[in-house]
């Protein structure tokens, strides 16, 4: 990476960190629990956000130092990661319904959280018994 400002490299290092953070964070989502979603939820969520300045510090990058980042997008676990985001909370760009309101809601599909997860069971391996 060639010499940036000190602005752009701030946004670039954090472009990097968020990058290495969230080609992990699919790794560690926790098990839904219909009963207490809670902490399904926070998890999404903070991934949510933190795929939000992953695309904004890319953006900066680009825009201050006439620099390119690879997109977040070539990276296979951010892709995946992101696409099923934007499964589970329907983000088909249709916004117009909840700008202007105080407390937007958010909709999401507990049944498709509970389908990944259980495809993701089917092919994970059995764990080691413990004697």
């Amino acid at each position: 990476m060639p010499h940036l400002d000190p602005t752009s490299e701030v946004y670039a290092a954090r472009y990097y960190c968020l990058l290495d953070v969230l080609k992990t964070e699919g790794l560690v989502e926790p098990q839904y629990d219909a009963n207490s979603p809670g902490e399904w939820l926070a998890w999404a969520h903070g991934v949510r956000w933190m795929i939000r300045f992953l695309f904004e510090s890319r953006s900066r990058v680009i825009l201050l130092a006439n620099d390119t980042l690879p997109a977040p997008r070539s990276f296979p676990e951010i892709d995946e990661l992101t696409r099923y985001l934007d499964e589970v909370f329907h983000r088909d760009g249709n916004q117009g319904d909840i700008l202007g309101s105080a407390y937007p809601t958010i909709t999401w599909s507990e049944t498709l959280v509970l389908l990944e997860q259980a495809n993701q069971a089917e092919h994970r391996p059995l764990a080691n018994p413990q004697y």
